[in-house]
């Protein structure tokens, strides 16, 4: 394990690394898991990998995308974390598991601790998630972890929603 990472009741969260390429390519690699992202397949590990080297938040910001590692089997799950957009001053939380995890709960639990942690550790004031207006699920999850549909706007060429927390917000519910 990475030195460092979060913890849920059912997983561990480490930050993406080159290590986590062939995972990347899995995960990217299913339709389904990526037909609501914008994100093409990966054309190979190497190219997943390259990616990798490319992904600096943790270093430039302290948080990113996480790998989720299931406590029990230490299965690469998918990932989950928050992301800061520096061209429009944002922090944005995303999700994505394999298939085979959805409807499990892991979306949600591992989304409310990178809220905790976003919210309480790096005092972030305000978190977003967007998500295109056909992928049900992912909506669901936003709601689930307390964010508050500000307005449908395109998202990535299709129609999308901007959910929203604050940090008063999120303490108010922990309450």
């Amino acid at each position: 394990m990475n030195a460092f990472s979060l913890q849920t009741k059912r997983t561990y969260m480490q930050p993406l690394c080159t290590e986590d390429a062939a995972f990347l390519y899995e995960l990217n690699s299913y339709e389904k898991v990526t037909q609501f992202t914008g994100d093409t397949a990966f054309s190979s590990i190497k190219e997943a990998e390259m990616f990798l080297q490319k992904y600096t938040q943790f270093q430039e910001f302290g948080l990113g995308r996480m790998v989720i590692i299931h406590k029990e089997t230490n299965e690469k799950l998918g990932w989950c974390g928050i992301k800061f957009c520096q061209e429009i001053g944002e922090y944005d939380i995303g999700f994505r598991l394999l298939q085979k995890h959805w409807n499990q709960g892991f979306a949600t639990e591992t989304a409310l601790e990178q809220l905790r942690y976003g919210f309480q550790d790096k005092n972030i004031p305000k978190i977003v998630g967007r998500a295109m207006l056909l992928n049900v699920a992912s909506l669901t999850v936003l709601q689930k972890i307390g964010m508050t549909k500000i307005r449908e706007q395109e998202f990535l060429l299709h129609a999308g929603v901007l959910y929203e927390i604050r940090k008063e917000a999120f303490e108010d519910e922990l309450n």
